[in-house]
């Protein structure tokens, strides 16, 4: 096949009817294997109706894959993928999944993928995007000296200290150094 020619061949797998490969550059004796599989090496979330693999050793020289899927709608819903929620993914990456029409109980779909690999048909879980603040530190310029500032823990007065009953017991207004500035000025009576 000459760079741009197109390979159509339909396939046996759950959901997909046929597959159309555009190739990038001349290709001869390539073999491509499409088969339906239980797992996929990337993880995929959601509710997979099938999967499947295209593979070749000319997976290089593949432009472009088109999937015609046809899916009965009933199974779809029995699955609980609504019609317009229908996916597509390679390798973990969302394809446009286009929906054709309704044609005897079956929907169709037509989509465009980059190349050939690992897909899943299905509906991903909805991951909701959470805006994370970014907070930068701030730094002080080179060559200055950085003060760190600690507080310093004045415990409370003792039974038996001038200072029971006065101003440790009633809160005071004026504020903490007020109390501390009065708690050194009765100490030294």
């Amino acid at each position: 096949m000459k760079a741009g020619d197109q390979l159509f061949y339909e396939v046996k797998v759950d959901g997909v009817k046929d597959v159309t490969i555009t190739f990038s550059e001349a290709v001869d004796n390539i073999v491509i294997t499409t088969e339906e599989v239980e797992t996929v090496s990337w993880n995929f979330e959601g509710i997979a109706h099938s999967k499947l693999v295209i593979s070749s050793l000319a997976a290089d020289k593949v432009k472009q894959v088109i999937l015609t899927l046809k899916i009965e709608e009933q199974g779809l819903l029995s699955q609980g993928i609504a019609r317009n929620d229908l996916r597509v993914y390679l390798d973990g990456k969302e394809l446009e999944t286009v929906f054709d029409k309704t044609e005897d109980g079956y929907l169709y779909y037509v989509v465009t993928s980059p190349g050939i690999g690992e897909f899943v048909i299905g509906k991903a879980k909805v991951a909701i995007a959470v805006p994370v603040k970014e907070v930068t530190p701030v730094q002080a310029p080179s060559g200055v000296p950085v003060v760190q500032k600690t507080a310093e823990i004045i415990p409370l007065p003792e039974q038996g200290s001038p200072l029971v009953g006065k101003a440790a017991a009633q809160p005071s207004s004026e504020g903490m150094f007020q109390s501390i500035a009065d708690f050194f000025k009765n100490l030294f009576k």
